[in-house]
């Protein structure tokens, strides 16, 4: 296990210092992104959770692998999956959902994702099952944006239950 790896299992996440994915899987993620956001899905398949879009409030868009190539594209590419072992540990890497999360500029309550843990959503998943998930970014996101944040260590502290998401 590399460093990376190190780091996650000490603090419970890790952030990669360099990009994963090459530049044209994430440019056709993009464009599928804004493709699924409004309706078109070029595989034939809606996503199994689309709300509608407006762009005062938080959009999630579950599953939209299975209907836009580019975003097929990305979670199936070799690179992050390279990477998720790496951190991981795992000699097999499976996608077993994804999710969109399209936050409208300048918005306050209407665009937050509060305090969560993210295995409070995926019940079907024990504890030591090897549940791992990741936020790619599909566009710069800078520090000043607020994009994420994370507790060290809080990994440690159980199954809580609970969460603002």
């Amino acid at each position: 296990m590399g460093q990376v790896g190190k780091q996650y299992e000490r603090d419970g996440y890790c952030i990669a210092d360099e990009q994963i994915a090459p530049d044209d899987v994430l440019e056709k993620a993009l464009q599928g992104m804004v493709a699924v956001r409004d309706g078109k899905f070029d595989m034939g398949l809606p996503p199994t959770e689309h709300p509608g879009y407006d762009p005062e409030v938080l959009c999630k868009i579950n599953n939209p692998h299975r209907s836009d190539t580019g975003l097929y594209g990305l979670v199936t590419c070799p690179q992050v999956g390279r990477k998720v072992a790496e951190i991981t540990g795992a000699q097999r890497v499976q996608v077993w959902a994804s999710q969109l999360l399209i936050k409208p500029p300048g918005s306050a309550t209407a665009g937050h994702v509060g305090w969560h843990q993210d295995r409070q959503y995926w019940r079907m998943w024990q504890q030591d099952e090897g549940l791992f998930t990741a936020w790619i970014a599909l566009c710069d996101v800078g520090e000043e944006l607020g994009p994420m944040r994370f507790v060290r260590g809080s990994h440690r502290w159980g199954f809580l239950d609970q969460g603002n998401f």
